[in-house]
């Protein structure tokens, strides 16, 4: 097994095997895209699922070789180009559509060689994102913009917040 991944979640490039939840090797690639992430490469079909992605979500986001933590993607290459993904977000849990997991997942794809750079189509249940890699594994992301809901912060909640100087 390798080492696990830096605490801010990146990997200098490379996948590592940790003792997943049920002790059996687990292989992840960490990418940080100003947040951190470790994206599961599912093999077969079957490997992406609600009830996998239920099992490995709260066990690697508080992962112990993680200081803070990290959003988790289950992901599988789908054809050229093309990716579907599941998303378990740190602190909020599953989620249907996330910019910067797509992000992540498209950087893994091709770190991994499962991808040349250029254009990937992230398909998630909550829509589809294009993100272009480039060959410095520089992106940019495109897709639609959707409100999904509304709400108003309470002044105690925000009284608890400092202000910046």
């Amino acid at each position: 097994p390798s080492e696990p991944p830096g605490a801010d979640g990146t990997s200098g490039g490379r996948s590592w095997t940790l003792a997943g939840p049920d002790e059996k090797p687990l292989v992840v690639v960490p990418v940080s895209v100003g947040n951190p992430h470790l994206v599961v490469l599912a093999e077969e079909p079957e490997g992406l699922n609600e009830a996998r992605l239920a099992r490995l979500g709260p066990f690697l986001t508080g992962h112990p070789a993680l200081a803070n933590g990290a959003n988790v993607q289950l992901a599988r290459v789908d054809g050229p180009g093309r990716c579907r993904a599941l998303v378990w977000e740190r602190g909020v849990g599953p989620t249907s559509a996330s910019g910067t997991s797509a992000c992540a997942i498209a950087v893994a794809v091709v770190v991994a060689g499962r991808s040349r750079p250029g254009e990937l189509r992230i398909e998630t249940p909550g829509g589809e994102l294009r993100v272009d890699v480039g060959s410095g594994l520089d992106v940019v992301l495109r897709g639609p913009v959707e409100e999904v809901m509304t709400g108003r912060l309470s002044p105690a909640l925000l009284s608890t917040f400092e202000r910046a100087p």
